[in-house]
């Protein structure tokens, strides 16, 4: 794989479709004032590829967000030759390792690519598991106000896999409370797998019981 350092207009530059990243605010602010102070050596070169005559960013969406604010007219770059799977990859892998992944957006990333016949697998099994990317495609069917507290959760408190994982596992009707629940009570994945374990039981002791219609809606209160 051939690549080179340069200065790149910033004006010249632009995000890829599949960045998933995020940085909580207080990071960001950390970051623009090292680049206000430091300018360029504050940060690594950010990795590119030419697409079109213009420069799509591979790494570094945030750094070159903030060059923009402070009105650098160039940011050192690595031009990189990649294809499109590759970048998809790399985004990831990148984003996974420092823990800064909105897995949300990528759902609705893959649930695109899904439609267009893409496999899922093939492009990314480097990176995640079978179970995590089934995990992932599996946020796109939460019940819609629970997916909305999710979110704005994961974007300042983020929220792992494994996580989301036992939430999707709850029926749809008491997402949203169990949404609230890790939220205000702030759980974690024992206090969800808890949760589940205590939902799963009371439900089959209602089967088995015949129970009423009262008995379902107390057994789908989460008790936290």
């Amino acid at each position: 794989m051939m690549e080179k350092t340069v200065e790149l207009p910033v004006e010249k530059l632009k995000p890829n479709p599949w960045n998933v990243n995020f940085l909580l605010d207080y990071e960001r602010a950390r970051l623009r004032d090292a680049m206000a102070k430091h300018g360029s050596k504050a940060v690594p070169p950010i990795l590119v590829r030419e697409k079109n005559g213009i420069y799509e960013i591979v790494d570094g969406e945030q750094r070159w967000s903030i060059a923009k604010e402070l009105g650098w007219k160039t940011i050192p770059a690595i031009i990189m030759d990649l294809s499109d799977d590759e970048v998809k990859r790399l985004c990831l892998s990148y984003n996974v390792l420092r823990g800064r992944a909105d897995w949300f957006k990528l759902a609705e990333i893959m649930a695109r690519e899904a439609e267009r016949g893409a496999n899922l697998e093939a492009v990314y099994s480097p990176v995640l598991e079978l179970q995590e990317i089934s995990v992932v495609l599996a946020l796109n069917e939460l019940e819609s106000k629970a997916k909305r507290i999710l979110r704005r959760e994961h974007l300042r408190r983020p929220l792992s896999l494994s996580q989301l994982g036992i939430i999707v596992k709850f029926p749809k009707k008491i997402q949203p409370r169990i949404a609230r629940a890790v939220v205000e009570k702030q759980l974690g994945l024992g206090g969800l797998k808890h949760l589940l374990l205590v939902y799963g039981t009371r439900t089959e002791e209602e089967e088995a019981d015949g129970g009423t219609d009262g008995d379902r809606e107390n057994a789908e209160k989460p008790q936290a």
